[in-house]
């Protein structure tokens, strides 16, 4: 517990001797919802970058394809629609 305190969510030595178990719980799951947007906008722009070199007929890249463990927050988040530009190939001239 030590160890995610104080290195994971970066608390104080005092910071970390005050906080209630339960706290420290609440903490974590913020920092991994954070680092989840974080692999979700990467995710994104990647499935956007390879796009136009996708085979014709190919389902497009979703996010959790990069990174299987976004399934579960694009689920939580229910933003399946929000990757339609990332589907779409980008209009080349």
């Amino acid at each position: 517990m030590w160890a995610v305190g104080r290195y994971d969510l970066g608390l104080t030595e005092k910071e970390w001797a005050r906080a209630l178990p339960w706290e420290l719980g609440e903490l974590l799951k913020r920092k991994r919802a954070a680092e989840d947007a974080e692999d979700l906008r990467a995710a994104a722009a990647i499935c956007w970058l390879l796009a136009p070199w996708m085979r014709e007929g190919r389902q497009a890249l979703e996010p959790q394809d990069i990174f299987p463990h976004l399934a579960r927050t694009v689920r939580r988040m229910n933003v399946e629609s929000a990757f339609d530009l990332a589907k779409k190939k980008p209009e080349t001239k």
